[in-house]
């Protein structure tokens, strides 16, 4: 527990928590012409709960940005 394996650098210590909330889910898509341009907001059910969900072409330089924008506007 607290460590996390980075493909091609190895495994590293981080910061964890035994319990957090969900709050995004992302679907990684390799058929980026399927992908929408602007999507309408998208959900998912876990277990009861709803978590907003993206759908993201995984090999662009933004995709990190991308996720790191939606969790922001959730947390906000």
């Amino acid at each position: 527990f607290g460590k996390i394996e980075i493909r091609n650098l190895g495994i590293f210590p981080i910061n964890a928590k035994r319990h957090e909330k969900i709050s995004l889910c992302i679907e990684l898509c390799t058929d980026r012409d399927k992908l929408e341009r602007m999507p309408e907001d998208e959900y998912v059910d876990f277990l009861g709960v709803s978590v907003a969900k993206v759908k993201l072409y995984p090999f662009d330089c933004s995709t990190t940005y991308k996720i790191i924008a939606k969790i922001s506007s959730i947390l906000s």
